[in-house]
Order: C-alpha cells, then structure tokens, then sequence
C-alpha cells in the first residue's frame, strides 16, 4: 500500500508534535524519523547529539526476512533498512564513539 507509511504535518510544527505523532501514528514512524533527521541536520547553532543503543547490530542481519521461494526466505541485512540507512549517511567525523 503505496503512501501508508508516510502522513502530512502542519508547517510551523515543533520538533515535539513531530515525534509525538511518529509515537501515535505507528505506521508513519519511520517517515518521522526521516523528517527529524532533515531537521535536525539544519540545525548550525548548537551541536546535536544522537544517541543510538546497540551500534554494533547495524553490521548483522535484522530480524527480518524476504521471502524468495514458497519454502525459503532470505535474511535482510540491518544496512537494507530505512532506519539504519538514515543514519548512517552521517560523516563519520561527526560520530562520537
């Protein structure tokens, strides 16, 4: 279902309401994060943390299949999801370990 995952936000919304409805509107979450890292990245003034737990997990496969066949399915490698890829598009540089 092309657009389910995506939803209209009001201009002039605060970083708040934005993440508030990433946490009421489940199937949107994803297309918050997006829109918080693109704000967020716009931020010059002050510095910005991200604190992500388990880094390591993004170099092993998710928990989630694809299927290939009717009996076999192919495991997906945390990098080939939206999430992980959203952040790791950071200059390393910029990453505090």
């Amino acid at each position: 279902m092309k657009g389910v995952d995506s939803m209209a936000m009001p201009e002039g919304s605060t970083l708040y309401e934005l993440i508030q409805t990433g946490i009421t509107h489940t199937h949107a979450s994803v297309g918050v994060l997006v829109r918080l890292r693109k704000e967020l990245s716009l931020v010059k003034d002050i510095p910005v943390l991200i604190a992500i737990d388990q880094y390591n997990s993004w170099f092993t496969f998710s928990e989630y299949e694809e299927p290939v066949t009717v009996r076999s399915c192919r495991p997906i490698r945390a990098r080939e999801l939206s999430t992980i890829c959203l952040y790791t598009c950071i200059p390393f540089e910029h990453v505090l370990l």
